[in-house]
């Protein structure tokens, strides 16, 4: 009787009625999700969840009672929640970003901080607040344990300076060790739990608010593994900091570490180390065509219950069989759907589990383990039906070079598929990869007329060691013309109209799009780069500037890109506003200005080479929001300059001699 209350009152509070539109709105898909990361707390009578509140992501609560369903809301001004996670049943903790300057910054930083509210979202504290070092950590909004016998506190990982033996004093005056804090959740102040030293860099917490496990990393970026536990440790395993090899927690039995690193093929799998005698034992999961994307942990013990790998769509694999026959239950009720159990409540009672595939935007429902029902609980995009929506479909087809490039086709509702405007849309990263899932900004583009072409060029991730590092050093070259190579394919398969052809991209697919533009001027007839990188030598020197020359970050831009001394002849080749002058086709180029991942001087920099060279550019500026879109109204803006800029040079309205020749 809970369950089925439950479901019909969060859907009657979530859920908003929209009008059926043959072609849907702009603001259908620029909207943000109606809510996200759902969350049950331990005893199933609230739900936590991040809704838009004025068109920014803010904290939700559902409470259940005899007397209906409350809905309380928690934000934070200029803030933007990026996580929930419930300790126990009274307490939620909230993580809330922000991208913003201090009084002794002279750029922009991403901030990261966490409160704790009760479960009707009053009595906020922000957790480590009460002292130098909730002040000077840009992120204090890492939870690392939550023990279930002890509500009333998180363990939290921070800096601390010393200087003279105060461990109280301000940042600049001391050595910095990376602490673990036991912290009150009831006025947030935080009681040091764990001492790290001059290179401590990680914490793994056993769910009991124990440290098990920390890794040491030196200025040359060794890494080693320590295991023990207070003023014992004693080091087990060694590794550099390009080995691919990352701690992931503690696994569910807590005898052993899960280590994820890359086995003799080259792929990314998950082994257990034991902590009795710091041995590596076989692999716990290995595929032989795809990566290791991610783990999954308890989030009530935080300890890792099974994984998650991309075929085309994303997949969940658990270590015990009884969770893993949950899993593929809940396959066979949502068939063709990537399904993932979200959260579920201490005792196992009830599941929150979210769907989706590229003609459903993803819904959430509950799942009763004792009946086997799923019930509808909210949509992220309510506005949108399948009707509105592309078919997306697998395309693979051979680089110059006859490496194959996996990639993914959607193609307009409606239209016949043929000698169609056509849009080529790399993802960001690079190193990252699109899936057979649904895409709001991709099937933005398919709903205004236009197929979609996302290419897994190579550099990808996802694909093993050798794909992924067949990119290093190929920005605008074989990267691209992996790019070039899929957009000639659809051409000479008759899909594609050669003379209304659109690169559009954020991010590395912004750069990648400004490269098309610029090195490939023919192939297209118009340019869209949201937050692109232009120039490689100052995108490096910021980075450098940012981070720190000799930092982890600097050492994974330099194998990927290049070094920004020796290189630097070959950066500023394949950097598009060196070659501004090449370029032919209009450009359009939007960049918000509190971007912190690409600074908005890499678009400036680009739109002033191409204006200098007498091009035809536009330059959009999405005020106050940062590099991930994050405000329903930024979103819709971007959308509706997106599509009034394709419609002008590749769409059914483009004015004679815009499209390529």
């Amino acid at each position: 009787m809970r369950f089925s209350f439950w479901a019909a009152t969060v859907a009657a509070s979530v859920l908003l009625s929209f009008p059926v539109y043959a072609m849907p709105p702009v603001e259908a898909f620029g909207n943000l999700p109606q809510v996200s990361a759902m969350r049950l707390s331990a005893d199933g009578h609230h739900i936590a969840a991040i809704q838009p509140i004025s068109g920014r992501p803010q904290v939700t609560i559902f409470s259940f009672g005899s007397s209906g369903v409350r809905q309380y809301a928690f934000t934070v001004q200029d803030g933007i929640a990026r996580s929930v996670r419930w300790a126990g049943n009274g307490r939620l903790v909230a993580v809330y970003q922000e991208n913003t300057k201090t009084r002794s910054d002279t750029e922009l930083r991403n901030w990261q901080r966490a409160f704790s509210i009760d479960a009707e979202a009053k009595n906020p504290v922000r957790l480590m607040a009460t002292s130098w070092v909730g002040t000077y950590n840009v992120h204090t909004g890492a939870v690392l344990d939550a023990p279930a016998d002890d509500p009333t506190h998180v363990f939290m990982q921070a800096l601390q300076a010393y200087a003279y033996g105060d461990p109280d004093t301000r940042l600049s005056r001391g050595k910095i060790k990376l602490n673990v804090f036991r912290v009150d959740l009831g006025n947030g102040h935080g009681e040091p739990a764990e001492t790290g030293n001059d290179e401590t860099v990680q914490w793994v917490m056993d769910g009991g608010g124990h440290a098990v496990a920390r890794v040491d990393q030196d200025v040359n970026l060794h890494n080693v593994l320590m295991i023990g536990g207070g003023n014992s440790w004693r080091p087990v395993f060694s590794y550099g900091a390009s080995d691919d090899v990352y701690v992931a927690g503690l696994m569910e039995d807590g005898a052993a570490l899960a280590v994820v690193r890359r086995n003799q093929a080259g792929m990314l799998a998950l082994y257990p180390l034991q902590l009795a005698d710091g041995k590596i034992g076989p692999p716990l999961f290995s595929d032989p065509d795809v990566d290791l994307a991610d783990v999954v942990t308890d989030e009530w013990t935080g300890r890792i219950i099974g994984v998650a790998y991309q075929k085309e769509k994303t997949e969940f694999t658990y270590f015990d069989p009884k969770r893993q026959a949950l899993q593929r239950k809940l396959e066979a009720l949502l068939p063709g759907q990537t399904v993932e159990i979200e959260s579920v409540d201490a005792s196992g009672d009830a599941y929150i589990v979210r769907s989706s595939s590229p003609r459903q935007p993803t819904i959430h429902q509950l799942f009763d383990p004792k009946s086997s029902q799923l019930s509808f609980l909210a949509a992220e995009y309510a506005a949108l039906t399948g009707s509105d929506l592309g078919k997306m479909t697998t395309y693979t087809y051979k680089a110059r070079d006859g490496l194959d490039i996996h990639a993914y086709l959607t193609l307009p509702p409606g239209k016949n598929p043929r000698r169609l405007p056509t849009i080529v849309f790399p993802h960001g990263g690079p190193e990252a990869r699109d899936t057979l899932d649904f895409d709001w900004w991709a099937q933005f583009m398919a709903g205004r007329g236009y197929a979609v072409l996302q290419p897994n060029f190579r550099g990808s991730a996802g694909y093993g060691a050798k794909f992924r590092d067949a990119g290093n050093g190929e920005w605008g070259q074989s990267m691209q013309s992996d790019i070039t190579d899929g957009v000639r394919k659809l051409i000479a398969d008759g899909t594609a109209d050669p003379n209304r052809v659109c690169i559009v991209g954020a991010s590395y697919g912004g750069y990648a799009a400004l490269a098309g533009a610029t090195f490939t001027p023919d192939l297209y007839a118009c340019t869209v780069a949201y937050a692109p990188v232009s120039d490689l030598e100052a995108m490096l020197g910021k980075e450098a500037k940012r981070r720190g020359e000799n930092s982890l970050a600097m050492s994974y831009w330099q194998a990927r890109i290049g070094d920004r001394f020796s290189d630097e002849k070959r950066l500023a080749a394949v950097s598009p506003a060196r070659h501004a002058d090449q370029v032919k086709a209009p450009i359009l180029i939007v960049h918000s200005d509190k971007d912190v991942t690409v600074p908005i001087a890499q678009g400036q920099i680009e739109a002033d080479a191409l204006r200098a060279a007498g091009k035809q550019v536009e330059f959009v500026t999405l005020e106050g929001d940062d590099h991930y879109l994050e405000f329903a109204d930024t979103r819709i803006k971007l959308l509706k300059e997106v599509e009034r800029f394709l419609d002008a040079h590749i769409g059914d309205h483009a004015t004679a001699g815009t499209a390529a020749h």
